[in-house]
């Protein structure tokens, strides 16, 4: 139960106001416990207002979650106020005071790298005088206009339902949204939405919020019926249907055990395709025809073909001379269908195209016909035929059939050429490191898989191309391949560079461009490797560029780089806290960091997307 209430708290927005309603000690530790534990899992500061005694308890609670709360007070994310300053004895603490201290504190935990502020308050705390309780409705609604609807904000209010005065327990229901009680999260059908004047009949407004809750509630729950009984009609629906189904399955064994030898045949040819044995193009495509002349009875002939070098390459043929048919130099303009759909015809070709073909092909009556594609492109095609003298006729379901091996072709080359294109790829790569004959930097290849997923994941969040993305990637794999040439003596150097020693480390950017501009693949690459040590400023190295100047994958690298750095040990120093990370992340922003780069970046931090 705790562990869903911690989850519930975790998954909670900003600028929420809760109430927590409990009668005995265990319930408040769990909800106010979770609370904490929550928000120290979420990176978010936590504040107590509450009595000392109350502070000790969840800082117990948070040990037995195995938190380190020592810490967790050291670097001021788990902080209580001092209760003697702020609640004197036998008097209230001004509310003005609570939302002054708090906007403090909020804007202080945001410096500080913290995405959020969690307070709890000991409502027993602010209303000592039973005569304060006509005012709580006021104080709510000064809370939320001040504090909770500007700031990332969530508070939570305790009340003891057991020993607080009954007036102010139904008032604490009147003014949270939400409210906590048995260990969950619940909307509160009694919330009265505070006014920004007094209402002239204090009953009239409260009847008319009440009303306006029950309409509300109704609609769901009336909405949600509905729902339930669309399901059970579509449920139902899928019933009849799969009585008919079974009805046909029952009139028709034999053709039931057809179509299982058929659904065989394809997953046996799906199942090819992850054997990554794409250099037997040909075999594939013979065994995907054999595959459809099997399964597609009316079919009597078949071919598959691609398009080569301006010229139509029969892969297969099934009833006719694939020998005579290469012989032929026929252009893909005579065999394009410029369709992903089937399409039947009663002649595979026009009379006045390629006389020789005809001879060759001549005795059909019906054919049916698909592109295969890569992308966008035609780069071949599948048709199968029906004998002159044969009785058959191509159906609905020759269409769909063959729109299904056109599918699994298309998979085939795009597969193909995936392949294809990453081991040219790698093999670049592989080829221009070892190019590189000096000692490498031992800690290189962790770092640089660190920014290459760092970048990708920025270059998804700022919406950039799919090839932008894979250039963000690759280009954080390789952004350091330059410090192959440093001697390492510098680069694992324990303590400050000397001028010199800097000055070579400088270097490292350059000496990467000219590694990679070398291959034609990699000179794009390479150019942001270049310019990865830039500033936004214009304060970088080597060309001293500013601002968009900088290509925008390399200003990615740039915060990627700096983000692994900081969160690494390095020969001169221990890895920075996660919060001091952020925070300087956030103070260079405009500075050595692309704001826009910061923007995405500070996001996916949010959606818990990146990890230190």
């Amino acid at each position: 139960m705790t562990t869903n209430l911690k989850n519930s708290f975790k998954q909670l927005d900003s600028y929420q106001h809760l109430g927590l309603l409990y009668e005995n000690y265990a319930e408040w530790k769990s909800a106010v416990g979770n609370f904490a534990l929550a928000a120290i899992e979420n990176n978010e500061k936590f504040l107590c207002l509450a009595k000392k005694s109350s502070f000790k308890v969840i800082k117990k609670f948070l040990l037995a979650q195995e938190v380190n709360v020592s810490t967790a007070e050291k670097r001021g994310q788990l902080v209580h106020i001092n209760e003697d300053e702020y609640f004197p004895e036998n008097k209230n603490l001004k509310l003005d005071k609570i939302i002054n201290f708090v906007n403090q504190k909020t804007e202080a935990a945001l410096n500080e790298g913290y995405s959020e502020l969690k307070i709890t308050i000991e409502t027993s705390l602010l209303f000592k005088d039973k005569h304060e309780i006509d005012k709580i409705t006021a104080k709510e609604l000064k809370l939320k206009q001040k504090l909770i609807k500007n700031q990332p904000l969530t508070i939570l209010c305790s009340y003891n339902t057991k020993k607080l005065n009954p007036d102010l327990i139904k008032i604490a229901l009147e003014t949270h949204p939400n409210v906590i009680h048995n260990n969950n999260i619940h909307e509160n059908p009694y919330y009265i939405p505070p006014v920004e004047s007094k209402p002239k009949n204090k009953t009239e407004h409260q009847v008319k919020a009440w009303l306006n809750n029950i309409d509300t509630f109704s609609k769901e729950k009336n909405k949600f019926k509905e729902e339930l009984e669309a399901s059970y009609q579509q449920l139902e629906a899928y019933n009849q249907s799969l009585e008919k189904v079974t009805e046909e399955l029952d009139k028709s064994f034999y053709k039931m055990n057809e179509l299982a030898s058929n659904f065989e045949k394809m997953i046996e040819l799906t199942a090819d395709l992850n054997k990554k044995s794409f250099q037997q193009e040909e075999k594939f495509l013979s065994k995907l025809l054999n595959t459809a002349i099997n399964i597609i009875p009316e079919a009597d002939y078949g071919l598959i073909y691609i398009f080569e070098n301006n010229k139509v390459d029969f892969k297969n043929a099934i009833g006719y001379d694939l020998n005579k048919l290469n012989s032929l130099s026929i252009t893909p303009e005579i065999f394009k269908s410029n369709s992903r759909e089937a399409i039947t015809t009663d002649k595979f070709i026009k009379t006045h195209q390629c006389p020789e073909l005809r001879k060759i092909i001549d005795q059909t009556k019906e054919s049916i016909k698909i592109g295969l594609y890569i992308n966008q492109e035609e780069i071949g095609g599948l048709s199968l035929s029906i004998a002159e003298d044969s009785k058959e006729s191509f159906g609905q379901d020759s269409k769909r059939l063959i729109k299904a091996f056109s599918n699994i072709a298309n998979s085939f080359f795009t597969l193909q050429k995936h392949s294809e294109m990453q081991s040219e790829f790698q093999k670049e790569i592989i080829t221009s490191i070892t190019q590189m004959l000096e000692i490498h930097d031992r800690y290189t290849k962790g770092h640089s898989q660190n920014v290459a997923q760092t970048a990708k994941k920025i270059a998804v969040e700022m919406g950039l191309k799919n090839q932008e993305v894979e250039d963000a990637y690759w280009a954080g794999i390789v952004h350091d391949i330059g410090k192959t040439v440093i001697p390492d003596r510098i680069l694992n150097k324990k303590g400050e560079l000397s001028d010199e020693e800097y000055e070579e480390i400088k270097k490292h950017p350059r000496w990467g461009y000219l590694t990679l501009k070398s291959s034609p693949k990699l000179k794009k690459i390479g150019e942001y490797v270049l310019a990865h040590h830039e500033r936004w400023d214009g304060q970088g190295y080597p060309q001293g560029l500013k601002g968009d100047e900088i290509p925008l994958i390399s200003q990615i690298i740039t915060l990627a780089d700096a983000w692994d750095a900081m969160n690494s040990d390095r020969s001169y120093r221990n890895k920075l806290p996660r919060n001091i990370a952020l925070k300087e992340i956030r103070n260079n922003s405009g500075q050595q960091f692309s704001p826009q780069v910061v923007e995405a970046f500070i996001k996916l931090l949010r959606k818990k997307k990146i990890s230190s």
